[in-house]
């Protein structure tokens, strides 16, 4: 119910005790109005009341739970005095009262929850459209918070909202507080020991490197459930179920985050057996297909052909030939007989020793990238992250730096 014209109010953190005067008693002083349960039944125990004159009547509002409703409909000879009395035992410590004070006052969450929606897009439609609300209902809140805020978040525009100069003041704070809920609520469900551990990687070292070796982690950690999302997108800690990422970049420092290099990314002309056997010298490449990576298109100077023959003096018309968005594939084709690949040592490992692949060439490109184990500041001592992390370390200390004994060449 809205207040009609109120005039004045004051806050408490108790029950309510309220006097009136019916002009003066004959002994001129105050008729109280009694503490007992059928006055606290009906609405006195309340945290805000005030007083109003709607046309002949003076009537006394009272305010629970963000809700108004009349309490008393007085005579206009009336005057109202608003006296507030804590019932509740009191406490000596000032600092508990100021956080009970401060909780009290807090706002309703759907009314913050719609403000904060409409602060964003400065749409009232598209606010409603994403709290699943009716545009009527999403401004029923705002106007029920602008009203426990005393005064307007917004200005209401032909076609849309501006925030009030406390609207700005309001909306950072706002905006945080929910993301800060949202981050507890995630981490609260992660604590679920049934839950598995997700690591997010790229397609390619998911299928090249992960995924031929996570037996040997499997068999050393048989109690910890873990989970791979093979996937290009730059998973969020935070938005995301995940709990530890294999990132490739030429970055090693993320906020808020702990990230160790594992290993750095070379790149090298790389056939089968058989082709190399007729590669006798670098210029030699010219006779057969060149394939080309293109999953390093990301940087802005990305390693490819054109370097590679540069640095050894060679020069031919190289742009021509399959080019491949994924390294995996690249190497696929490669395996295949499809020709040569500058392919990524890294991911070629295990061809390599297979001998599928062999590097005819001792000269390979530094990226200047690397992968690294990335996971939230923190995080990496809990029992899965570790465990996961020393058996990475362990595999790649038991197969030595990839490119060991090659010239290498770094891109500018």
């Amino acid at each position: 119910m809205r207040r009609p014209g109120l005039t004045g109010s004051q806050r408490g953190l108790g029950v309510l005790g309220l006097t009136s005067r019916l002009g003066q008693n004959r002994h001129g002083a105050f008729d109280p109005i009694p503490d007992s349960p059928k006055n606290r039944k009906e609405g006195l125990c309340a945290q805000l009341a005030t007083a109003s004159q709607v046309g002949g009547k003076i009537i006394i509002w009272c305010r629970s739970h963000g809700i108004y409703s009349v309490w008393r409909t007085l005579r206009p000879s009336c005057w109202i005095e608003l006296r507030f009395s804590c019932l509740i035992p009191q406490t000596s410590n000032s600092e508990g009262s100021d956080k009970m004070s401060l909780t009290e006052r807090l706002p309703p969450l759907t009314a913050l929850r719609a403000f904060e929606a409409a602060a964003r897009h400065m749409k009232l439609t598209k606010a409603a459209e994403e709290l699943y609300v009716t545009p009527a209902a999403l401004s029923y809140q705002i106007k029920s918070l602008e009203t426990d805020m005393g005064q307007p978040l917004f200005r209401r525009l032909n076609r849309a909202v501006e925030l009030t100069e406390a609207g700005r003041a309001l909306a950072p704070g706002v905006a945080e507080g929910f993301e800060a809920l949202h981050a507890a609520v995630r981490q609260a469900h992660r604590v679920n020991e049934s839950r598995p551990f997700s690591v997010t990687a790229g397609p390619a070292f998911t299928a090249k490197w992960l995924a031929p070796r996570i037996y040997r982690f499997v068999e050393q950690h048989p109690d910890i459930e873990i989970r791979f999302t093979a996937s290009l997108k730059r998973m969020n800690f935070d938005t995301d179920d995940v709990d530890a990422a294999i990132r490739f970049s030429r970055i090693d420092e993320e906020p808020g985050c702990y990230v160790e290099t594992l290993v750095e990314e070379l790149m090298t002309p790389l056939c089968t057996p058989e082709i190399a056997a007729q590669l006798k010298t670098p210029s030699d490449l010219q006779n057969f297909r060149l394939v080309h990576d293109e999953s390093l298109s990301f940087m802005a100077e990305p390693p490819n052909w054109g370097f590679w023959l540069s640095a050894v003096g060679v020069e031919f018309d190289w742009k021509h030939g399959p080019r491949f968005s994924n390294a995996d594939q690249v190497l696929g084709a490669a395996v295949g007989g499809g020709g040569v690949a500058l392919g990524r040592l890294s991911l070629a490992a295990d061809d390599m020793t297979a001998g599928r692949l062999v590097a005819p060439i001792d000269l390979a490109i530094d990226t200047g990238a690397h992968f690294n184990f990335v996971c939230l500041e923190g995080h990496e001592t809990r029992r899965e992250e570790a465990a996961f992390l020393a058996w990475m370390r362990e595999e790649l200390a038991g197969e030595g730096a990839y490119g060991e004994g090659m010239r290498i060449i770094t891109v500018s």
